[in-house]
């Protein structure tokens, strides 16, 4: 049995140095990150709008961030830097569902170089798409869970009160109002609270795109050959208060557009 000094000499077990030092592991380390290639890789990712982490880990592995946008606790932009060869990466935003491709030096890559890097690529994304589906899967459980143990909604909530809107089918849990979020299929994937002052959030690492708070439901929607998509859930109970008609709050700007092409899917000729 042997151990290093702080020297870098071995040591035997009767503590007598012996001849080596640290630079015999040095193969065991994965290359040290140039602080230009670092740089270069942040600029690109700050030019792309998705902002950067604090610190960028050049390994070859999928990392999770908070990007520019996003709300507290949300870590929906992504990066991969490795430096074998070529410097190479690839960073994203699923909120903004946007991707790209970055390599180091200004020489074009060589044919050898882009199969490498599209291969890298690939295995990146679909490390990306696990990681993202894993925790979607454990937001929605979850999600069910808080969701069972609420109660239906207080009329007298100071959110519905200021809103002038009633219930529905929204839940309380103490003070806090649970929306529920599902996929147009009903299952339930996310919840938004909404706290006595206003302030929303959704689930931590739980999907958005494409989900809703339904008022009225599908089925109601194609037997009147209509349905309302809005943002809010105060509008939408607003909207469906004052028209009687089906209504989807896609619960954010950005996802209006998704939930309008899932409901084409589903209903093409409403």
């Amino acid at each position: 049995m042997k151990r290093l000094d702080q020297t870098g000499s071995s040591r035997n077990r009767d503590g007598a140095a012996e001849t080596g030092s640290f630079h015999a592991l040095d193969a065991w380390l994965p290359p040290e990150p140039d602080r230009h290639t670092l740089a270069a890789f942040r600029e690109a990712m700050l030019a792309a709008g998705i902002g950067s982490p604090d610190r960028i880990e050049a390994d070859g592995r999928l990392h999770r961030f908070r990007g520019e946008g996003d709300r507290p606790g949300r870590l929906n932009c992504w990066y991969v830097l490795h430096l074998d060869g070529r410097p190479a990466g690839a960073f994203g935003s699923w909120r903004l569902g946007v991707s790209h491709t970055w390599a180091a030096g200004a020489d074009p890559l060589t044919e050898a170089e882009r199969r490498e890097l599209r291969r890298r690529l690939a295995e990146a994304r679909r490390q990306a798409e696990e990681e993202r589906r894993r925790s979607w899967h454990e937001a929605a459980r979850r999600a069910w869970r808080l969701w069972q143990a609420a109660g239906p909604a207080d009329p007298t909530h100071p959110y519905l009160r200021r809103k002038g809107i009633g219930p529905h089918h929204l839940r309380q849990r103490g003070a806090l109002l649970i929306v529920p979020m599902a996929d147009l299929e009903g299952r339930l994937q996310n919840l938004q609270t909404i706290a006595p002052d206003g302030t929303k959030r959704f689930l931590t690492g739980a999907r958005v795109a494409g989900l809703a708070c339904v008022f009225g439901g599908l089925g109601e929607a194609e037997r009147a050959g209509v349905a309302i998509i809005c943002e809010g859930v105060a509008t939408a109970a607003t909207v469906r208060e004052a028209t009687g008609l089906p209504v989807l709050a896609a619960m954010a700007a950005g996802n209006l557009e998704a939930v309008a092409a899932a409901v084409r899917r589903r209903l093409p000729d409403l």
